[in-house]
């Protein structure tokens, strides 16, 4: 059986900054296994390992070297793709959403053996004006958007 699940990157809860990237997962296990793989990793690992540990700061996009050091030590070498940071802070490299995301799901994996869990590629179709079956657009319907006034700044 396969599960799936939406892995956050930012602010998911929507009381501070509101920008978050959702990555979606599929695995082998239910959420609730999911979580205690998180855990058992949090005791298997250093702190400075762990994945809210680094980049919890609003504008905080810096991986120290040291971490990064530590993180490949223990067998994980995909932060190899980030960018170095500036002269500031030698050494430390400019993270990213998507690598942190890759990051978090390989330190869940590494908290129970038998857990599979990958991102996946899934798109949904999206309920918007674009997107209007060509027989409404022959008949000039339109859906116009839902909740706008909703949000302000």
């Amino acid at each position: 059986m396969s599960y799936k699940f939406k892995l956050p990157i930012g602010d998911w809860s929507g009381d501070g900054h509101s920008q978050c990237d959702w990555y979606i997962v599929s695995c082998n296990k239910p959420l609730d296994k999911v979580f205690d793989a998180y855990f058992a990793s949090t005791e298997k690992f250093p702190k400075e390992m762990h994945p809210t540990e680094f980049c919890y700061e609003y504008g905080d996009t810096l991986i120290s070297k040291e971490t990064l050091d530590v993180i490949k030590l223990q067998g994980y070498d995909g932060f190899s793709v980030l960018g170095e940071a500036d002269d500031f802070n030698p050494g430390d490299h400019y993270m990213d959403g998507e690598a942190l995301a890759a990051y978090t799901l390989w330190f869940i994996n590494q908290g129970d053996e038998e857990l599979k869990a990958e991102f996946i590629d899934e798109e949904f179709p999206q309920f918007i004006n674009w997107n209007v079956p060509e027989k409404y657009k022959k008949q000039n319907k339109s859906l116009d958007q839902i909740g706008y006034g909703l949000f302000d700044d």
